[in-house]
């Protein structure tokens, strides 16, 4: 009788294991139907991060174009802040040239996008502050750049004189998007930089104490509170609402699990993430997909934007 339990509970456990399988090749091989990118969305992420998976030897253009297209649709969905992040720092290497594409898109009346880079005056914000006297500026390793909701100038007349008024609208109600470039140098290294900085502070205090025969002060705590300050800003690195993780080398991301690659870990606390695993025809060669740069398309961008208004996000008291 216990045999007969026991054989009865594995037919049932690989019937559920293949309904498991099928679903799920289902879902990897068929895109359902995503909606407009200007479509009503219950959510809309005020705060998206995307992930660019490369093994730092994509072209630049590939690399600067992909950057230019999310500007554009955060934009049209009306993102008020993107993150843009490369693990080897290509992107920082890019942008100057995202400057330039970008262009006339800036808040400043020249038409030159404003970036803020790494280690501005320590009264811009809190994070590039000198912990101590003593210590250098921190370089979080980030380019943050203002796009304004200018127009781009290479838009046609015609295609201004169709839109119309409507048109004219649509632009002067999108908000100015806040875009920072950032790599793995803004992630563990800078959390150690900050470390070490906050420890050759205290020992300094401890030094002058003893010089000046002043009472022993207590032992030093780090508070959550004080970090967030060092490392978060508005205008630098913050933690995104969604995620999306795309890789741009075709195949050779496209069968591992989920990885992060070194994104910083401190500016992730409730983030919905959006893995695209990129999809070919079934008679697209293997030799030719494996060379094949792919952009993160408007489609993929869609559906992380579906899925993240259909997210259900119990914050708890």
């Amino acid at each position: 009788m216990a045999l007969v339990a026991v054989l009865c509970l594995r037919f049932i456990h690989f019937i559920y294991s293949l309904v498991l399988l099928c679903h799920s090749l289902w879902k990897r091989f068929t895109r359902t139907p995503s909606q407009p990118l200007d479509a009503p969305r219950r959510l809309v992420p005020k705060h998206l991060a995307v992930v660019l998976v490369s093994d730092g030897r994509e072209a630049k253009s590939c690399l600067v174009q992909s950057v230019i297209n999310v500007v554009d649709w955060c934009r049209e969905a009306g993102v008020e802040k993107l993150t843009m992040y490369e693990e080897h720092g290509k992107l920082l290497e890019c942008s100057q040239d995202i400057r330039d594409t970008l262009g006339d898109e800036s808040e400043e009346t020249s038409s030159d996008p404003e970036i803020e880079y790494p280690t501005p005056p320590p009264s811009d914000y809190s994070v590039s502050r000198p912990i101590s006297p003593q210590a250098q500026t921190l370089d979080m390793h980030t380019v943050t750049v203002h796009v304004s909701n200018k127009q781009r100038k290479t838009q046609s007349t015609k295609d201004c004189l169709v839109r119309g008024k409507d048109h004219a609208v649509a632009q002067s109600n999108q908000k100015p998007l806040t875009l920072c470039l950032a790599s793995r140098e803004s992630s563990k290294p800078a959390i150690a930089a900050i470390a070490a900085s906050l420890v050759s502070r205290d020992k300094v205090k401890v030094r002058k104490n003893v010089k000046h025969r002043q009472p022993e002060s207590p032992a030093y705590t780090l508070t959550i509170e004080a970090l967030d300050r060092i490392l978060e800003s508005d205008d630098a690195l913050s933690s995104p609402d969604l995620m999306i993780v795309h890789p741009i080398n075709s195949l050779r991301y496209n069968r591992t699990p989920l990885e992060l690659h070194g994104y910083p870990p401190w500016h992730i606390r409730l983030t919905e993430i959006y893995h695209n695993r990129l999809q070919y025809p079934a008679t697209a060669p293997i030799s030719t997909a494996q060379h094949t740069r792919l952009l993160l398309d408007r489609t993929t961008f869609n559906q992380a934007l579906d899925e993240f208004a259909s997210a259900e996000m119990r914050f708890g008291k």
